[in-house]
């Protein structure tokens, strides 16, 4: 992603290569421009701000919509903003959703002790019930203890 920029002010964001030859058609240019060439149109290469660390379940980083200069480059900064309840919710429910998958897959790998024709020892039938009981756990689904044969 690219800005054309004037004076270190932007002109105009997202800006594209194939811009910059429409807006330049008596200049031969290659295939591929340098940074340096580009630089020449008041055009830089924009990256994205990382992020603040959040908490996932709870908040969101949301992306300007237009790069500032920082440093020497331009970037699109991001704030960390509070979701919604809705947001939070919908969160959860993946997370359950997900949370269950793996519950699943790990009985799964059990079954095998369920059939008839095998005896299924104290110790597995308690991890199997423990594995059931993971959506009851007080933190489900974000803090799980999983269980251990």
């Amino acid at each position: 992603m690219y800005v054309l920029t004037e004076n270190n002010a932007v002109v105009t964001y997202p800006y594209t290569l194939r811009m910059i030859r429409t807006d330049n058609p008596n200049v031969s240019l290659p295939k591929h421009i340098a940074d340096e060439d580009l630089a020449l149109f008041g055009v830089y290469r924009v990256s994205f701000d990382e992020g603040a660390d959040i908490d996932v379940r709870t908040q969101k980083n949301v992306a300007a919509s237009t790069p500032v200069l920082r440093d020497g480059e331009w970037v699109i900064e991001s704030s960390v903003v509070a979701k919604t309840q809705d947001e939070i919710d919908d969160y959860d429910e993946q997370k359950s959703i997900s949370v269950r998958f793996q519950r699943d897959e790990l009985l799964s790998k059990t079954d095998f002790y369920a059939l008839s024709d095998v005896t299924m020892s104290t110790e597995m039938a308690t991890y199997r019930q423990a594995l059931r009981n993971v959506p009851a756990q007080s933190g489900f689904p974000n803090t799980i203890d999983w269980p251990e044969v």
